[in-house]
């Protein structure tokens, strides 16, 4: 499926999606999903019907057609839907995914991102759950390959990431919707983890009775250097309505002679481009990371 410059391309029929924009390269796919108990261990994983799934690669997912034209939270969108039944009894999980066509802002009752066309979406749904009696939790692991060859840098407490060298950005909430209520993820979820190549993001979902939804957003870079824009990224910008140089949620101003960059408290820089230091005052980085 493509829209102007941005392609997304689905890999086989186990949940793996390939995502193009000019020159960034960025695949999404499902790892693996347990049910866990109050202490954070695995339960059911043997017998006829294992509550848990190790590898995604084999589960088979059925893909509905595109919907053109429709809406989230107000917001134009093209839109898709694929899900898979979990060890043929146990449950279902189904994912949305949102192609942004306008802009404007996505939100939670605590949270909130500001989208614009290109942007992407995801509705990460659970329903018809039959869980295990000693089940508090559930434990789902995606993972996203980008263009960046190291550990990914996070904001706004390890839920917001730039995952290549093209600034594309990743938007994880915090909470969780459990049978129409929301709530807090566990402390210390979303969780970032790296695998080799593969940036592993852990979401922890309490148990619920009827249906759980959680909706992460990913701002794809525009495949140029900072400050350029264009189908060959070798059109300057002067302006904002031309495009907006500034990245990480930061916002452009026009001023007398251009535009500068309004940037959130955690980034400085002219694109927004930096880690404010005195977000690092604190030396909030474990295990010798600086």
């Amino acid at each position: 499926y493509t829209y102007q410059s941005t392609e997304m391309q689905v890999l086989g029929q186990s949940g793996k999606i390939n995502l193009l924009h000019k020159g960034i390269d960025i695949r999404m796919e499902m790892e693996n999903l347990y049910e866990k108990d109050i202490n954070g261990d695995k339960v059911c994983t043997t017998g006829s019907t294992k509550h848990g799934i190790n590898s995604f690669a084999s589960q088979d997912f059925v893909f509905s057609d595109i919907t053109f034209n429709t809406a989230y939270q107000g917001i134009e969108c093209n839109m898709f839907s694929f899900n898979s039944t979990i060890s043929d009894t146990v449950g279902v999980l189904e994912v949305d995914t949102y192609l942004v066509l306008g802009s404007g802002n996505f939100s939670t009752p605590t949270e909130s991102w500001g989208v614009q066309s290109g942007d992407l979406k995801w509705n990460i749904r659970l329903k018809d759950w039959d869980f295990c009696n000693d089940a508090e939790f559930i434990d789902f692991d995606i993972s996203l390959i980008g263009l960046s060859s190291e550990p990914l840098n996070s904001t706004n407490d390890g839920k917001t990431f730039i995952v290549d060298d093209y600034n594309s950005v990743l938007d994880l909430s915090s909470m969780v919707n459990a049978d129409g209520t929301w709530y807090p993820m566990e402390t210390g979820y979303p969780k970032y983890t790296r695998q080799g190549p593969y940036n592993i993001f852990t979401f922890r979902f309490p148990r619920f009775n009827d249906s759980l939804f959680y909706d992460p957003v990913l701002h794809l870079g525009n495949g140029c250097e900072l400050g350029y824009t264009g189908a060959n990224c070798d059109f300057l910008i002067t302006d904002c309505s031309q495009d907006n140089p500034c990245i990480n949620d930061g916002t452009c101003n026009t001023v007398t002679g251009g535009w500068e960059c309004d940037c959130t408290s955690s980034y400085t820089g002219t694109y927004c481009e930096l880690i404010d230091a005195d977000d690092c005052a604190s030396d909030p980085c474990l295990n010798g990371a600086f």
